[in-house]
């Protein structure tokens, strides 16, 4: 089946890089990537900001280092993937869906223009069947989406990593699916946000368009917050 776990953010640098290193020796940059979203809101076109935390790796950090410009206001377009990752502390289990890049470039804009692309696909199976909630536009769909990447390592070994996704189907797609049952495979493509789940942001998906990919269904609309 397809696996596609791929975002595309353009915007500006809300604050300098930051730079760590793991205990191996790695570099680690940081950084938040900030744009407008044109969005459809009850039929009207709205602008919504959005900030993004996305961290590089190794060679992109390196480049990323290398840059003339590091600074705050420094347009950035990125290719990245969102990388789940978990851990566990004194505190008990941890989770967390981060922005990884993939390839980051400068842009060549004037330092007044207006910046803003966040689009992303991915592909996956339901991990649970999907919940009802209902909000002020009528009931969305949250869902699971686990998206597996596989590779083989140095000694030849098939390793692989699922990362799981909070997708959200607003109700402008939810009324159009009868169920989405746990193992549904979905090809989802939308938005980064960040959703307030009690006192923390949490980042999901909203998707503008899903395909039920075992039944080569598919739906489309402009998705609104």
């Amino acid at each position: 089946m397809l696996n596609l776990n791929r975002i595309t953010l353009i915007g500006r640098l809300a604050q300098d890089l930051e730079l760590r290193y793991t205990p191996s020796g790695l570099a680690v940059v940081s950084g938040t990537l900030h744009g407008l979203d044109q969005v459809c809101v009850a039929g009207q076109s709205k602008e919504v900001a959005w900030y993004h935390r996305f961290e590089a790796y190794g060679p992109v950090a390196d480049y990323a280092l290398s840059l003339p410009s590091t600074g705050a206001g420094l347009a950035l377009a990125l290719d990245a993937t969102l990388d789940y990752q978990e851990w566990q502390s004194e505190a008990g289990k941890g989770h967390a869906l981060k922005i990884k890049a993939l390839q980051l470039a400068p842009l060549d804009v004037a330092g007044d223009e207006v910046l803003g692309l966040n689009q992303g696909s991915f592909s996956g199976f339901t991990g649970q069947a999907a919940r009802v909630r209902q909000t002020r536009e009528g009931p969305a769909l949250d869902l699971r989406l686990a998206v597996t990447d596989r590779w083989v390592n140095k000694q030849g070994q098939t390793q692989s990593k699922t990362h799981w996704l909070p997708v959200v189907l607003p109700p402008s797609l939810a009324g159009r699916f009868d169920e989405v049952p746990a193992g549904t495979p979905l090809l989802i493509q939308g938005r980064l946000f960040n959703d307030k789940v009690g006192e923390q942001r949490v980042l999901k998906v909203l998707a503008s368009q899903a395909e039920w990919l075992s039944k080569v269904r598919a739906v489309s609309q402009q998705a609104a917050d």
